[in-house]
């Protein structure tokens, strides 16, 4: 709906000499910098880039829009400053839980609140997280916007002949924040009753550390299954494949994959953490306390004991479709942006 130009700098241990890149990609000029890691390094890179970007930019641009605050905000805030422009900020990060405050040190957190201050808007993911960044300071006005599913990939099967038997895990498999040992030891616990059913759990993560966890669990090798790193049209597909999602969090804002899951018409069993419980309803979800195993294993264990229930759940997905496909997101985004513009 808008013409939209990203400057976005990577860095990476293994890079030494900075680099540009400048190229079309799904219709956005993408101009991305590399360099070595380092906050001068990055620092140096921005301004390269923004340089880069102004040779042939005639006028600046008419909104610049921010994604995850920390650490470099300062770069929408300095743009917006220096043309006198309104600033957006997109916030889906964890870190402003109150499980983590602990994790920033003094002078971040109040950088950061100066920063979030400075900003025209905040389009927090979940009215929880919302909540979260006005405790920690944010004072700028709000305005929630879910996070985007294509749903041009992520979409039920168009059929299945039986039930597969198969939960489905999709994350970093980080264990301090997904509590995959929780999982796996309420897993284990289905197994004990039921024997036909698989867990299958993946992401870009420790998988081999997960295989290790389902081993000394006692969990049988018929009942696990795993994979690594994998595209959206794979985790699509993986999808499709399953019967349920589930998600066993300590704490989350509004995970992707979870609204992914939904889009494809899978029933979610989930913590009832950040925004979850805004959007996964008792028709399509299962939504338990954060830590309670024994009551995940029991929403395991309805669920499988349920088998009169539809392979595909239209609630979730047509939930889904209405309000986190891309044309969906699109508009309410246009909206901030027109109200900025007035």
């Amino acid at each position: 709906m808008h013409d939209v130009t990203v400057l976005y700098v990577a860095s990476s241990k293994d890079i030494q000499a900075m680099r540009v890149e400048d190229e079309t990609i799904r219709g956005v000029r993408t101009i991305i910098v590399y360099t070595k890691r380092g906050m001068r390094a990055h620092i140096r890179a921005f301004h390269h880039g923004l340089g880069y970007l102004m040779k042939d930019q005639s006028s600046p641009f008419d909104i610049i829009h921010h994604h995850v605050a920390w650490p470099h905000i300062w770069q929408a805030v300095q743009l917006g400053k220096k043309w006198g422009i309104p600033t957006v900020l997109t916030e889906h990060w964890t870190g402003f839980d109150h499980k983590r405050k602990h994790e920033m040190k003094w002078w971040q957190r109040a950088f950061l609140k100066r920063m979030l201050n400075r900003v025209n808007v905040i389009c927090p993911v979940s009215q929880q997280l919302g909540e979260s960044m006005k405790a920690f300071g944010a004072t700028a006005k709000q305005c929630v916007i879910p996070n985007v599913v294509n749903t041009e990939i992520f979409q039920p099967p168009t059929a299945k002949s039986a039930r597969t038997k198969q939960f489905l895990h999709v994350s970093t498999l980080n264990d301090d924040h997904k509590n995959i040992r929780g999982l796996l030891s309420a897993w284990k616990a289905v197994c004990e009753q039921v024997t036909d059913w698989t867990l299958v759990i993946g992401g870009d993560g420790p998988v081999a550390q997960v295989k290790t966890w389902a081993e000394q669990a006692g969990i049988p090798t018929h009942n696990m299954a795993y994979f690594g790193e994998s595209s959206s049209l794979e985790i699509a597909d993986k999808m499709r494949q399953s019967d349920a999602f589930v998600l066993f969090s300590r704490y989350e804002n509004l995970p992707c994959v979870l609204l992914e899951a939904m889009a494809c018409g899978l029933h979610i069993i989930s913590t009832q953490v950040g925004g979850i419980r805004e959007h996964v309803h008792a028709s399509f979800g299962t939504l338990i306390d954060s830590e309670d195993e024994a009551a995940l294993t029991e929403a395991m264990l309805q669920f499988i004991h349920h088998s009169d229930q539809p392979l595909v759940n239209t609630n979730a997905q047509l939930y889904a479709a209405s309000h986190f496909s891309m044309d969906a997101i699109a508009q309410q985004y246009d909206q901030v942006y027109r109200d900025l513009g007035r």
